[in-house]
């Protein structure tokens, strides 16, 4: 094999690696995204349920608190 060969197989695996890692990392962000946009709609599906269990109790809701 000629140093050029050698030399452009390398650049080759580099530049895989390279794509590889970037790839993963938008996946992470992704799922990182993911993970909270469920964590938004958990909390907002808490704050129904309280506004209903007062809604029910006494027939009103406090929306000044």
């Amino acid at each position: 094999m000629s140093i050029e060969a050698a030399s452009n197989l390398q650049a080759a695996s580099t530049n895989y690696q390279v794509a590889i890692a970037v790839a993963a990392k938008a996946m992470n962000a992704q799922r990182d995204q993911g993970a909270a946009e469920v964590k938004m709609i958990q909390a907002a599906a808490q704050t129904m349920e309280k506004a209903a269990s007062a809604i029910a109790a006494d027939g009103s809701l406090d929306v000044y608190a």
